[in-house]
């Protein structure tokens, strides 16, 4: 981040809440916030086991910091949750004792917000690490999908940045949740923002630590995980109703568009579908027919080609996708789509002639 940029935006706080379990990798994280490019910081501390909590190394003094303990074992959502009580910040990120951060990982998403005021909430790609945290065996880096985020948890809870008002607007982890707290509050911001998502590695998760956060063991109990998992669905059963009830109203309406000869209405119809579900086969098919008739062909082709990926039995995708090949001069590729359509429907009769026509040229 710029000087230029940090003078501009007057350096807001940010408040980093730990929950700390008093793990030996407690320094590393601490370490890790004291490693960051941003300079205006404050760390939240929360002591969840409420006894004996091992002193803070001075190592990790960069930033003030700030220990609050309730003098009892806390689970998870409250721990989170007095945390959040007592920051101070503009924006708030969360990272428990066992993860960390890339240097630039705060620096990188405030940036991105600033630059982006009506979204509150972003994210980065995390790396999984190994108990050393020394060795990457595998990241965890996904598109935000409204609609997805609604049916599994894809974002780990040190990855993601926000903005203090949705706080105000009453997002709090459900104390009743016992695991999964942070993808039920993920859900809870995704009620008043979009996500950002960054495709850098901002964050190192340990994914063979016993417990994260607090409860000892619980990210290892599969049938408390499984119980937890069922929790969300059923608590936010309603709203991934109420979207695909949404995309269905949204589809009808682009369809009608295009019918009433307004391409560019419809176009934005998709467009707001698929920052629902991204991969919302029906949107990726009429957009790419849209940029088609444009004369946009490679754009179409993306498109189409996405959709052909996810639906490879659909007739009328793989029909399309044979005629933006036929439009790039892509004959042989043409033909083979045209081929996979007669294979699933043998009397398709437009795939029939425009083979035909290939064929004979």
């Amino acid at each position: 981040m710029s000087q230029t940029f940090l003078s501009a935006i007057g350096v807001p706080l940010t408040s980093v809440i730990v929950r700390s379990m008093g793990r030996p990798e407690l320094d590393i994280a601490l370490n890790s916030i004291a490693q960051q490019s941003y300079p205006n910081i404050e760390v939240i501390l929360v002591d969840v086991v409420g006894q004996n909590h091992p002193p803070l190394s001075e190592d990790s003094a960069r930033f003030p910091l700030h220990f609050f303990s309730m003098d009892k074992a806390l689970g998870r959502s409250e721990a989170a949750n007095l945390g959040m009580s007592h920051a101070r910040g503009e924006f708030l990120i969360f990272l428990d004792d066992d993860d960390y951060f890339a240097p630039h990982h705060i620096a990188k998403l405030i940036e991105t917000l600033m630059q982006n005021p009506d979204t509150h909430a972003a994210y980065a790609g995390v790396a999984v690490v190994d108990a050393t945290g020394t060795r990457v065996i595998g990241t965890i880096n996904e598109p935000f999908h409204r609609l997805q985020l609604l049916q599994k948890n894809y974002i780990p809870i040190h990855a993601v940045l926000f903005k203090r008002l949705l706080i105000e607007k009453g997002c709090r982890f459900d104390e009743q949740m016992l695991v999964y707290e942070d993808w039920d509050f993920w859900i809870q911001l995704s009620m008043h923002t979009q996500f950002i998502h960054l495709t850098t590695i901002g964050a190192y998760y340990r994914s063979l630590a016993t417990s994260s956060g607090a409860g000892a063991g619980v990210n290892t109990d599969e049938a408390l995980k499984a119980a937890g998992g069922q929790k969300i669905l059923n608590k936010w059963q309603h709203v991934q109703a109420s979207l695909a009830d949404t995309i269905r109203t949204l589809l009808e309406r682009g369809l009608q568009l295009q019918r009433n000869q307004d391409a560019a209405t419809a176009r934005h119809v998709y467009e707001e579908i698929l920052s629902i579900q991204p991969d919302n086969v029906n949107a990726l098919n009429l957009l790419g027919m849209i940029a088609y008739e444009d004369g946009q062909y490679e754009a179409a082709r993306s498109l189409i080609e996405k959709a052909a990926r996810i639906n490879d039995q659909a007739c009328g995708i793989l029909l399309n996708l044979g005629l933006v090949l036929q439009a790039l001069d892509r004959k042989q590729e043409a033909i083979e789509c045209y081929r996979r359509v007669l294979v699933l429907d043998a009397n398709h009769v437009q795939a029939q002639k425009k083979l035909l026509e290939l064929l004979h040229q």
